[in-house]
């Protein structure tokens, strides 16, 4: 099987050169590369819904960025425009599905964005800001810390996680992505909330905390934007001593599994999705590396592919769409300066 992805990396901490599109050969145990963008820090990106464009978050120097690409339809691209925002420090975003605008979540300033789209794909003007207060525990989150703001299957809610204070912010948006604060929730303290991913049914939320190092589960209504609480779930092998700090947590294609990493144990935790929303712990394997922040799986269920921050390295693994488990060991290890992101490249809509 072959499989283009786009991988983001941090340029200041590795010899990267900033953002790659590769193509894996998984039976062949190849990778070759198809385009390298030169950029500084491309740590993050999506797609928009039709996949003719492709917005990047750039870190670079303590500043951070937005940069708009066209994509062609064998997926490489071609840079649109850039965009800094209040602070320069964007760490996260996501689009709506009508493609009107984006969300960006700030880091070292602790705020919530929704920034235009214009019809050519290009970004357009700040929207709406939203500045979080309070602080949590932790020597680290002694400010708000945005770290993720995505929206719900309906498109009508933005929730958001602050790592900083602790707090799950739920946004009504109007046209054109004016943000109305509806609710917010506040998780344990120190355990510091990092990214949030919806179920397919828009029943279940999951929220990963980065110093809890832990998966919490709340059920949404939809109607109200509301979220109840219902249970957590540890990311680590049972008996880990040491710190550890959990990154990133996402469905499998099929919604049938949840995947957790976490960076220091360097580990990724299984769970099956059960109907009621429940989590069943499966498995912790190994990500075959050190430092896991993002992970991403074929659309076929039949591979992970995982980036290791600090051991500079992309590792491939063998996934059993039945079962959930990864292989014991990495089909591919391939090298890469400081692996920040890897996303699926994928056709037109």
């Amino acid at each position: 099987m072959i499989q283009k992805l786009y991988i983001g990396t941090y340029t200041h901490t590795s010899d990267s050169q900033g953002l790659y599109y590769v193509a894996m050969d998984t039976e062949k145990k190849t990778v070759e590369t198809l385009q390298i963008v030169s950029m500084i820090g491309p740590s993050f990106m999506i797609y928009s819904p039709d996949r003719r464009y492709m917005y990047v978050v750039q870190e670079h120097d303590g500043k951070r960025s937005l940069t708009s690409f066209s994509v062609d339809k064998d997926g490489y691209l071609t840079l649109l425009n850039t965009v800094s925002t209040p602070g320069a420090d964007i760490c996260h975003t996501a689009i709506a599905p009508d493609a009107t605008f984006l969300t960006g979540s700030s880091y070292t300033h602790g705020y919530t964005v929704t920034i235009s789209l214009n019809e050519d794909g290009t970004l357009g003007e700040i929207v709406s800001l939203d500045q979080h207060e309070g602080h949590g525990p932790a020597p680290e989150q002694d400010i708000p810390r945005a770290h993720c703001a995505v929206f719900d299957k309906s498109g009508k809610y933005i929730v958001a996680a602050d790592y900083g204070n602790d707090i799950v912010y739920v946004y009504r948006h109007s046209d054109g992505g004016k943000l109305n604060e509806v609710h917010r929730y506040h998780v344990t303290p120190g355990f510091a909330p990092r990214i949030v991913t919806f179920s397919d049914d828009n029943r279940n939320l999951y929220v990963i905390t980065q110093n809890g190092n832990r998966v919490i589960h709340y059920t949404f209504d939809e109607e109200q934007g509301t979220l109840n609480e219902q249970a957590s779930y540890s990311c680590l092998p049972e008996g880990f001593v040491g710190k550890s700090e959990a990154a990133e947590v996402q469905f499998s294609p099929d919604g049938a599994f949840v995947y957790a990493s976490s960076r220091g144990s360097d580990t990724i935790a299984c769970y099956q999705y059960n109907v009621d929303g429940t989590l069943r712990p499966e498995g912790i394997f190994d990500c075959g590396g050190e430092f896991p922040r993002h992970f991403t799986i074929s659309r076929d269920g039949r591979y992970l592919y995982c980036g290791n921050q600090n051991s500079h390295t992309l590792t491939v693994f063998d996934r059993d769409p039945a079962s959930g488990a990864l292989s014991e060991v990495p089909i591919i290890i391939h090298k890469v300066g400081s692996p920040t992101f890897v996303m699926l490249a994928e056709s037109y809509a």
